[in-house]
């Protein structure tokens, strides 16, 4: 597929030196009227939809592209890819998205399945353990009927089904939220917060998250891609993202 050069090289260490380097190929393809010499540099170990997605990137500096995603896979293939080409910021980006990304019963399964199957490479090392740790607490979270509803639909995946439950019964009889500090049973994620929770919680407005910090004027921070304030307001949606 055909790429501009230079955001990739300013971009990228890797990208520069594979083009201005020995790895660099040259060929000529006719572009109707002329010939063009095009520098060709192979990737591999990367599929179509995700280096498409890594140029969007570089090319309009949308963070939403990131953020708006909800394909747990595609975050981690994306994540694996822009550690390769060493693009540091966009690297950081996707890993908050794969921590803040709520896991449910619906997702469950989904998540446990992309953690199972990256967390033997290195760079996934904690990234994995966190989120097969969410997974373990939000089934735990939701009750043993509504669990074991999502188990017998999901029979079909007896290996993943015994992961979850090893991991299950390493968790503590009485296990808390590590971040509204209730009981799991008891957890207030996705509940509205009425008053300022405290420094450091992780809550979510309209699809941004981030975590609380007290700023002047009664206002909360949300910090995200930039410091939103938040004021104490009813008609401001402001809730727990455990």
């Amino acid at each position: 597929m055909g790429a501009h050069k230079w955001p990739l090289v300013a971009a990228s260490d890797v990208f520069r030196v594979q083009f201005t380097g020995a790895m660099s190929q040259k060929r000529e393809h006719d572009c109707s009227s002329c010939v063009v010499a095009a520098e060709l540099v192979e990737v591999e170990d990367c599929t179509l939809k995700t280096f498409k997605t890594m140029l969007q990137l570089i090319n309009t500096g949308e963070r939403q592209i990131i953020m708006g995603c909800t394909n747990l896979l595609e975050l981690f293939r994306l994540f694996k890819v822009l550690d390769k080409y060493q693009i540091k910021a966009w690297v950081e980006v996707v890993r908050e998205r794969i921590n803040t990304i709520d896991i449910t019963l619906y997702n469950l399964f989904e998540a446990l399945g992309v953690a199972v199957l990256f967390k033997d490479l290195f760079i996934f090392d904690h990234i994995c353990q966190k989120l097969i740790g969410r997974c373990a607490i939000s089934a735990f979270r939701e009750g043993r009927i509504a669990f074991y509803k999502v188990v017998t639909e999901n029979h079909h995946k007896p290996d993943l089904i015994r992961f979850l439950f090893k991991e299950l019964s390493q968790l503590p009889i009485n296990p808390t939220c590590a971040n509204c500090l209730n009981e799991i049973s008891k957890c207030k994620h996705g509940q509205l917060l009425s008053s300022y929770p405290g420094e450091g919680v992780m809550i979510s407005l309209n699809g941004d998250v981030g975590r609380s910090t007290w700023s002047a004027d009664s206002y909360w921070s949300i910090i995200s891609d930039q410091t939103k304030a938040v004021s104490f307001s009813s008609s401001n949606a402001v809730k727990y993202h455990c």
